[in-house]
């Protein structure tokens, strides 16, 4: 697959985010059986950042410009409506306060404890991604022909960030959830969709789904230059996504609808632990409940935002716009 084309669906690509998504709610679930699922969440780092910077190109490339405007107008409808969603049920469901909310909701929810965050706890991804998704277009028109260098030096000094850390006293915690050392992953992904090269595409997503099951968050050595090494690995994935198993219809059916389910499990999950239930039943009663939601939000709030993006069509960005409802995923 030597290049992407942004105004078709890309299967492959809705695959690999039911890869990620599943290993993140897998994580939450059942830690002692797949301790590195919270590398999904590098993952989808490393697909916003192709996908994006994919969509900015053709943008580019179709119109010698970029609407920063609806660039922004389109992010804003797919992300907050299922967000906002998210965040009434956590505080309908008394598994968020009012704070946690505000943080979630406002996209700072990575500078703040986790801990305090409870049943939006997992929203300090989010804030990460709407951080990239706020910077990166400006950067993308004002840097031209620096773009590559520019992408290369964030990814180095997020790794030196992290490997300063300890002597700045900055925990590892803090480590893992701020944005400018998290941003090589989205960075790393920029540079996939800017350097189109063929990459070893089933090795790498063998390589990728074994690290789920035999990494731990606990290894100090993996969150300082671990994550960086487990986003090349995701940037050769989606480089030569060519596998059938990436189309097979359930993970279709879960990767397009990954945004919600990263949203609604985990305080689904914090609710139905109220419930003392067995650990079989506990874990189905959240797989099936977390299901439920996501497809309720898939077909009314996120089909009608959708719509809402299709009334923003023009002449000069209908193919884009196309594009975006088709490929563009935001956790």
């Amino acid at each position: 697959m030597k290049t992407f084309y942004c105004y078709c669906r890309i299967p492959e690509l809705d695959g690999l985010r039911a890869v990620a998504v599943s290993a993140v709610v897998a994580y939450h679930l059942a830690p002692a059986y797949i301790p590195g699922g919270f590398l999904g969440v590098d993952l989808f780092f490393v697909l916003s950042g192709f996908l994006i910077t994919s969509l900015l190109l053709d943008e580019e490339a179709r119109t010698g410009t970029i609407s920063i405007r609806d660039f922004y107008l389109r992010r804003a409808l797919r992300i907050l409506p299922p967000l906002a969603t998210a965040i009434v049920l956590s505080l309908a469901l008394d598994v968020a306060s009012v704070k946690a909310a505000a943080a979630a909701f406002l996209f700072y929810a990575n500078f703040v404890f986790r801990g305090s965050l409870a049943g939006l706890a997992h929203t300090w991804s989010l804030a990460v991604e709407e951080h990239f998704y706020l910077v990166w277009p400006l950067a993308f028109v004002v840097l031209r022909r620096r773009r590559v260098k520019v992408l290369i030096a964030v990814m180095v000094a997020a790794i030196v960030m992290r490997l300063l850390a300890p002597f700045w006293e900055i925990s590892p915690g803090w480590s893992y959830q701020l944005t400018p050392m998290r941003a090589d992953g989205l960075a790393i992904g920029c540079l996939a969709a800017m350097i189109p090269v063929e990459a070893p595409g089933l090795p790498a997503l063998a390589i990728a789904v074994a690290c789920f099951f035999f990494v731990h968050l606990e290894n100090y050595g993996m969150l300082l230059v671990g994550t960086t090494g487990f986003a090349l690995i995701s940037a050769a994935a989606i480089r030569g996504a060519r596998s059938p198993l990436l189309r097979l219809r359930p993970m279709q059916y879960i990767g397009r609808r990954s945004y919600g389910l990263y949203l609604y499990h985990f305080p689904v999950s914090l609710w139905v632990d109220r419930l003392h239930l067995g650990a079989a039943a506990s874990i189905c009663a959240k797989v099936l409940l977390a299901l439920a939601l996501t497809e309720a939000s898939y077909r009314t709030i996120e089909r009608w935002a959708l719509m809402l993006k299709e009334r923003l069509r023009s002449g000069r960005g209908s193919d884009i716009m196309l594009a975006d409802a088709a490929t563009t995923k935001s956790l």
